[in-house]
Formats: structure tokens, sequence, C-alpha cells
């Protein structure tokens, strides 16, 4: 959900830069609360593989 006021074209433009291997998923974890977005295990779906299906 996107909510109205937060500042996201900086996660949208880090989140390609991943897409893309310039830079490391771990390097979003510190910007969670800046962008307010959340990783989580959830409980029933299998680790990804990295692979596209």
């Amino acid at each position: 959900m996107l909510t109205p006021g937060v500042d996201r074209l900086g996660y949208f433009r880090r989140l390609g830069r991943v897409q893309h291997g310039l830079e490391p998923f771990d390097g979003l974890l510190p910007v969670q609360e800046r962008y307010d977005v959340h990783f989580v295990q959830a409980a029933g779906w299998p680790p990804s593989t990295g692979t596209a299906r």
C-alpha cells in the first residue's frame, strides 16, 4: 500500500539499482523506516532462489 505524503522516489530508484545488480539488497534494510517499507519473513512462503519463474 502506498500512502500519501511519503516520498518514495528515492526508494524506487534504489529498488531499481538492486534489481539491476548495482546495489546489494541489504542496502535497502537501513532505509526501511525512512520509506515505511518493512521486510519480514512470511511463514509458509518458500525462500527465494533469486531466479525468475
